[in-house]
């Protein structure tokens, strides 16, 4: 007997949005070694209501067309936070962790770093992300709180023996075309919903910690 459980998605806000999309520009725009190509993210409210959709379904398992019915060439990346519901400025600080120890010359990790991968993989231009709370759902216990976050990539990443990008002096290899804005290629400059501008600065610091994390999953879609 199966028991699947569904809750309701939070409601993303413009601060939100521009909280996920900052936190993504600046880490990509600071790989090191610096990267020759990285593309310069977008925000999609499509890959948005997508990730919450994947989230209101409350599960452990990886993203699939199950799941995600009629989605394709996308990748699903998801955290599960206790303890407190998280911002999203703070969820992205573990979705980008430099814990994770990723070694772009032997191109390996010493933990799994699936999501970081994902993060600053050079060729996925848009993001999406959402959050439920799905508490008893998760662990069993009515008691426990948990906030699950998703964020849905395109193109996806984690392409198996690929480097996340390609090394070399930033922008030096942008398609025809594009500019340089914050180390990163671009031809387009209305990247946010209602502005046009991306915040020079990150968000405070997270107060989570790994502790925080229970589970930590990407899985591209077929």
């Amino acid at each position: 007997l199966g028991i699947s459980w569904c809750a309701a998605p939070e409601n993303n806000t413009a601060k939100d949005r521009t909280d996920i999309l900052e936190a993504h520009a600046s880490a990509r725009g600071n790989v090191t070694p610096s990267a020759s190509k990285m593309r310069l993210m977008r925000y999609s409210l499509d890959l948005e209501n997508l990730a919450k959709q994947f989230a209101a379904n409350c599960t452990k398992q990886s993203a699939n067309s199950t799941l995600l019915p009629g989605y394709t060439n996308i990748s699903v990346t998801w955290i599960l936070c206790t303890s407190k519901r998280p911002e999203f400025y703070e969820a992205m600080h573990i979705f980008n962790n430099p814990l994770d120890n990723y070694d772009y010359e032997t191109n390996t990790c010493k933990g799994n770093c699936r999501l970081y991968i994902q993060y600053i993989w050079e060729n996925t231009t848009e993001v999406g992300c959402g959050m439920s709370r799905c508490d008893q759902s998760i662990s069993g216990n009515a008691a426990d709180l948990r906030y699950l976050v998703a964020c849905a990539y395109h193109p996806p990443g984690n392409i198996p023996g690929l480097r996340p990008y390609a090394n070399g002096s930033s922008c030096s290899a942008c398609p025809d075309g594009f500019f340089c804005y914050r180390n990163q290629c671009t031809n387009d400059t209305s990247l946010l919903p209602n502005t046009t501008t991306i915040p020079q600065q990150l968000k405070p610091q997270s107060t989570l910690t790994q502790r925080t994390l229970a589970q930590a999953l990407a899985w591209p879609l077929p």
